[in-house]
């Protein structure tokens, strides 16, 4: 299933980003939380309208629709502002050309997910216990 994107990709979340990557608090990146602060926009959640212990798929088209809608409004709004913001902040190059390049490689890894050597990392574990418990005793030992 290898399809790479064949478009000039934006993405909103990584802009976001890239221009103010110090910014924190509960997802402060997600579409939802850009849609109110930099549009002023309050958006139907997800979590409103997906019941727990159901999918996407358990929403009535009308209301999925209205959701899927509103976030293409969102994403082109902001797609707007961010995209302004980047050109004026001259990080074009940055992203277009670093951060957007990189994207489809991790949607691949998404997608395939990525193997892990579990015995080795187990090793590794060890090892860094080992040594964390060395430097340790050191700092309890210089404190008195």
């Amino acid at each position: 299933m290898n399809k790479k994107a064949k478009c000039k990709i934006f993405d909103t979340m990584i802009a976001a980003w890239l221009l103010n990557p110090g910014e924190n608090g509960k997802s402060p990146f997600a579409l939802e939380t850009l849609g109110e602060k930099l549009l002023g926009l309050k958006g139907i959640k997800f979590k409103d309208l997906v019941q727990k212990g159901q999918t996407f798929i358990d929403v009535p088209l009308e209301k999925a629709a209205d959701y899927g809608a509103e976030d293409s409004d969102f994403t082109y709004q902001l797609y707007e502002i961010l995209s302004a913001k980047i050109e004026e902040k001259k990080l074009g190059d940055l992203f277009y050309n670093m951060e957007m390049k990189v994207l489809p490689i991790l949607v691949d890894m998404e997608r395939e997910g990525i193997y892990l050597d579990v015995p080795t990392l187990n090793e590794f574990s060890v090892e860094l216990k080992k040594l964390i418990d060395e430097k340790e005793a050191e700092i309890y030992k210089e404190a008195g």
